[in-house]
This record gives structure tokens, sequence and C-alpha cells, in this order.
């Protein structure tokens, strides 16, 4: 049962101390997919994200980020600072016509293969997003600031021989308010048919077209990224079972924070001991356990020094208290 995720068993996907027999309700097999063995803790809700482009903020000098980024047509793209999300610069694809004395009409691209990683299940997602802006082109051949609805900015996936992978997202419009930037994000993960391929490249590759008239368009990119995530399955409340749940804050520094990954047991007289580790918000959770009175202990090292706590409380059944705070001092 290598690489494998099991989801439903006994009450959650958290260890128990008990050897005994336990009822398997809706079970679940995630098989991973180019995973090696991993022994961390994977409690349910757990967010995992990896991002995988690389300058998408395109700062550095053009060496540097088209190092990475590869752009087309001449004259229908710059890496500027007229406009720019965060930092000084930002990508410019030009959906317009050109210069004289021919005024052709431009199709511009911006690309970058990325590697798909391994450890895939079949809950991850892939979703490429960021920010986009929208301004009027300054071409010779343009109206200046014409821009219309007919330009569009897309989205497509490809493969690594350069074949289209689903179809294209469009992530903007010239009818779209000018001089704003504006978030976006396409999930992916079908079009890559992400489970199937992991640790084989694929290309996010952005492009304009336009109806070749001289209303046109410039679309401005900043701030991109490909997240890939896998979010831990929470498992259904059971009849006649409890769960418990809450906010950790670690003093640090004198200031009380989150963290993920403080280990958390739970333990009621005679039964099982549970445990489980605060996610990545900086909480815990014991889902569909028996009722009873539950010791609930928590402890971190940070710097070297351990920190602890302990609190009780009872639950009945059916009863789902995600107000068991832990501060560790």
């Amino acid at each position: 049962m290598d690489d494998s995720v099991l989801v439903g068993i006994a009450h959650a996907s958290y260890s128990s101390s008990s050897a005994g027999d336990s009822e398997l309700d809706e079970f679940v097999i995630c098989q991973a997919s180019g995973a090696g063995s991993d022994d961390t803790i994977k409690p349910p809700g757990l967010v995992e994200c990896e991002q995988i482009l690389s300058r998408g903020d395109f700062e550095g000098n053009p060496a540097t980020v088209f190092a990475h980024w590869h752009a087309g047509d001449a004259n229908a793209y710059q890496h500027q600072s007229t406009y720019f999300y965060d930092g000084s610069m930002s990508m410019r694809l030009h959906d317009s016509m050109g210069s004289y004395p021919n005024c052709p009409a431009l199709s511009p691209h911006l690309e970058q293969t990325v590697e798909i990683p391994g450890g895939i299940y079949t809950m991850t997602t892939m979703v490429v997003g960021g920010q986009r802006l929208v301004a009027g082109s300054l071409a010779p051949c343009s109206f200046p600031d014409t821009a219309e609805a007919d330009d569009v900015l897309h989205l497509q996936m490809k493969d690594d021989g350069g074949g289209n992978l689903g179809s294209s997202n469009t992530v903007a419009n010239g009818g779209a308010p000018v001089g704003s930037w504006a978030s976006f994000e396409v999930d992916v993960t079908d079009e890559v048919d992400l489970y199937n391929n992991a640790g084989e490249n694929v290309e996010i590759y952005f492009y304009g077209t336009h109806d070749a008239d001289y209303n046109d368009t410039w679309f401005y990119l900043d701030s991109l990224e490909c997240d890939v995530c896998t979010e831990w399955p929470v498992p259904e409340d059971q009849a006649g079972t409890a769960s418990i749940g809450g906010d950790v804050r670690v003093l640090i520094g004198g200031i009380p924070q989150s963290m993920q990954g403080v280990e958390v047991w739970a333990y009621a007289q005679g039964g099982e001991v549970y445990h489980t580790a605060t996610i990545h918000d900086g909480t815990y959770h014991f889902y569909n356990v028996p009722p009873g009175i539950y010791h609930i202990y928590a402890e971190v090292w940070v710097s070297g020094s351990q920190r602890s706590t302990m609190t009780t409380v009872t639950v009945v059944a059916n009863e789902r208290n995600y107000s068991v705070n832990l501060f560790l001092l």
C-alpha cells in the first residue's frame, strides 16, 4: 500500500494508538502519482501548495527575465515599467497593428515551460493566476487609446511538443476598464490531466487575438503564478460521534502567532490516543471521535525551547466543538 493516502479509515486521517479493529466507512484510496514515501502527518483540511512558475514578477534585467520566458512576435511585446503591479516591471503584449509603412497585424504571445511536480494526488489542482491590466494601444498604426472588446488575451496550456491541451481560456478583453489592475485565476487541472502527467513538462502560453482594425489594445501582465495545490479532504460528520478543534497560538518574541505543524494529542480515559498537527491556518481538528471527556495536549519546539499546553473538554454525541483554542507559552 505504498504511496497511497487512505481517507475515511476509522475516524480520520490522523494517527491513533489503538491496535483494535475499526469499521471502514466510504473507503477511498487516492494513489500518489510519482511520490516517494512520506511519514509527515497530513491532517484533514491541510492545504499544501507549490508555486512552479519562474520570474512571474518580471523583475530584473531582460537577460534574467527571458532566461525563463519566451515572447513574440517581433515588436509585439515589451518588458517595461509604464505599468506594474508589484516591484517596478511588468510584461506588455501588443494586441494591435504594428508600425509604418506596412502596419502589420501583430500576434503577441508569451510562454514558459514548467514541470509538473511529483507527488500528485487525485484531489491535486493546478491554477494559473496573477494580475492583468488593459490599456489602449499607442502603436504608430493604432488610433490612440482605443481599446476594444474584439481584442482578447487568452491562456492556452500546451504539451511539451507545443500541442494544445484542452481549450483556450479568456484572461481579459479590451472592453474591460482601462488603466486598472485586476486579478485572474484559471484552473487548468483538467486541461493538463494533472494526475496522469506528474513529472512531465507543460507550457503556459498567453496570446492575443484581434480583428486587425485600428482600435487596438495593449495587455499588461504581472505577479503571475502557477500553483499546484493539494487539499487533504475533511471527512463528513458521522452520526453519534463528536469532533474537537480550535486555533493554536504559540508565543514567539512576545507575540502570539499561528504555526503549522504543532503536534496535538487527544485522550479519553480508557479510550484511544489521537494524534494530529495544526494545518496551514494554525488550526487543529479531531473528527468523528467517540463522545467523552478528552484531555487535549499540544507541544512544539521553538528555538530549542519546548512550548506546551493542556486542556480538557467534554463532547457529547453529534457535537462539533471547534472552539477549543490552545495557547502555548
